[in-house]
């Protein structure tokens, strides 16, 4: 096992591995654990017993710059008291990671023909799941997320890779997959 990835739902694990190349995914664990407490708790113990490396990625649940900058150095002040030299990213998608889908209207344009109104994208800003919820309801031929990231193209798919979350995710799962070793 290379690493592990902790996120609060199945519906972000499943984002993430639809989105992160694959080569990135293999010998890596995916895990939704819940709530804030259960991802941080589950962390906490994977790289205590483990030993293993662990991305962490957690929803914002704001757009403030000063809560989530708050909520960054809890989770990693919580992480960092228990690892013993392991590696660790604390990953904060703002404010949801449901809003990644946002990032890329022409997907959501062709998915719900068009449909994506300005009042949805105002939603999408605080309330991305909210907003994805509303463009489901009603007359689409898409009725959950899993029907979304089966239609995602190649070029949908490289357009998200782009998103903070992703970069940072894949930096992440890249770098302890290679080491950078430091000879003295």
């Amino acid at each position: 096992m290379i690493a592990y990835v902790v996120a609060g739902r199945q519906s972000d694990i499943d984002i993430l591995k639809a989105l992160l190349p694959a080569d990135l995914c293999q010998q890596v664990w995916f895990t939704a654990a819940g709530g804030i407490s259960a991802v941080v708790s589950m962390a906490s113990s994977l790289i205590a017993v483990r030993e293993t490396p662990v991305a962490i990625t957690i929803d914002a649940d704001s757009i403030d710059p000063s809560t989530i900058g708050e909520r960054r150095r809890d989770v990693e002040g919580l992480i960092r008291s228990v690892s013993p030299g392991i590696p660790f990213k604390v990953i904060i998608a703002v404010p949801a990671l449901e809003g990644i889908l946002f990032h890329h209207l022409p997907l959501l344009r062709r998915l719900f023909d068009g449909r994506v109104s300005n009042e949805i994208l105002e939603i999408a800003k605080t309330e991305p799941h909210r907003a994805v919820c509303e463009l489901m309801a009603g007359h689409s031929p898409i009725s959950n997320l899993s029907e979304i990231l089966d239609a995602l193209t190649s070029e949908d798919i490289e357009a998200l890779r782009g998103t903070e979350v992703i970069r940072e995710l894949s930096g992440f799962l890249t770098e302890v997959r290679h080491p950078i070793v430091v000879s003295k």
